[in-house]
């Protein structure tokens, strides 16, 4: 893109698009707990996530923005048959499902000293993050 822009050489922006995915399983066996067959705990975690950002150098500073987009299915399922008391049993008992999905906004800036980097970024989303980190950058 810096070709596009008057004096493109000098330009220091920098934009970059990422992506990610995310797919977990888990089984656990639970037959210990109650007497009954097929007693399994289950879930499935499945997120995804993309981004745009844009960043500007001056000397030793780097700040960065960006806007994205993210989508998370849960699923818990407890597996089987459970029998509670004499002649009460349970059938799969629970199945809890859940999906969040929304926008994000990133704003953040770095110092990079020598080998040393001092970062801090915020950003807004349904759960509002604050981050702050330390680096050393071994070449």
């Amino acid at each position: 893109l810096n070709n596009y822009f008057p004096s493109g050489d000098e330009l220091l922006i920098d934009f970059s698009i990422f992506g990610g995915y995310t797919n977990v399983n888990t089984e656990i066996n639970i037959s210990d707990t109650f007497d009954g067959e097929g007693q399994i705990g289950a879930q499935n975690l499945k997120s995804w996530t993309l981004e745009g950002l844009v960043s500007y150098d001056i000397s030793v500073l780097t700040f960065y923005g960006g806007l994205g987009y993210n989508q998370i299915i849960s699923n818990l399922d407890v597996l089987g048959t459970y029998e509670i008391r004499p002649n009460q049993i349970l059938v799969d008992p629970i199945h809890a499902n859940n999906s969040y999905q929304n926008f994000k906004a990133t704003v953040g800036m770095r110092i990079k000293l020598a080998v040393f980097t001092l970062h801090g970024e915020y950003s807004f989303n349904q759960y509002n993050l604050l981050t702050a980190g330390f680096g050393i950058n071994v070449n």
